[in-house]
């Protein structure tokens, strides 16, 4: 039985480096996916962008991507594709596009699928990463669209991730990966703060 989720490695040979929070290289156990879910509109996007914020405040590195909303006339118009490493967007959806990747009523930008896939493929076995967020599972990834081809992969990888998954397919989500949720947040009802602080403490990350 697995008792410690995750746990720091001495790297170093100086005495003093072993007393000092900031010189870690983290070690994962066990496989360590945490569930995001709420309502569309909920804030799930906002908190995961905050929750990257606090993981750089705290010398920890971030990567994946957050997908936040694009709005016209109050409606939402499409949505934009976040790199949280890179710190680079791409046009993800757009309402009324048409093509191949369709999910509703959005068209979904084939290019930008291949780059967040290729993405997520590539930051699973990055050592300088602490944390890999998706933005969002759903209905079009349960069909094979959109980000399955990279859960595949991150299922089984020794990473520490944060998934946003919409309100209802959080047992679809976790059964079609084979995983078991570390922990499942909600969103409007958690902050940032709480979220990072209960990922911390389960991945034993060094807080300031």
């Amino acid at each position: 039985m697995v008792i410690v989720a995750c746990f720091s490695v001495r790297t170093e040979t100086d005495v003093g480096s072993l007393f000092d929070p900031y010189q870690h290289n983290i070690v994962y156990l066990r496989i360590m996916i945490f569930i995001l879910t709420g309502q569309s509109g909920s804030g799930k996007t906002t908190l995961l962008n905050e929750l990257a914020e606090i993981f750089r405040n705290n010398k920890l590195i971030p990567g994946g991507f957050t997908a936040p909303g694009t709005w016209l006339d109050g409606k939402r118009s499409g949505f934009m594709l976040n790199d949280l490493l890179d710190n680079k967007e791409y046009p993800l959806a757009e309402s009324g596009k048409s093509g191949a990747a369709m999910y509703s009523h959005f068209g979904f930008f084939e290019q930008t699928l291949e780059i967040g896939n290729k993405l997520l493929a590539r930051q699973a076995t990055d050592p300088r990463l602490d944390m890999l967020i998706v933005d969002e599972v759903g209905p079009f990834e349960l069909h094979g669209m959109g980000w399955a081809p990279s859960l595949d992969i991150l299922s089984a990888a020794e990473i520490p991730q944060i998934w946003t998954v919409r309100a209802g397919l959080v047992e679809t989500v976790a059964a079609h990966w084979n995983f078991k949720p570390e922990f499942i947040f909600f969103a409007p009802k958690e902050s940032a703060e709480d979220v990072f602080n209960r990922i911390a403490d389960s991945c034993n990350f060094p807080v300031r």
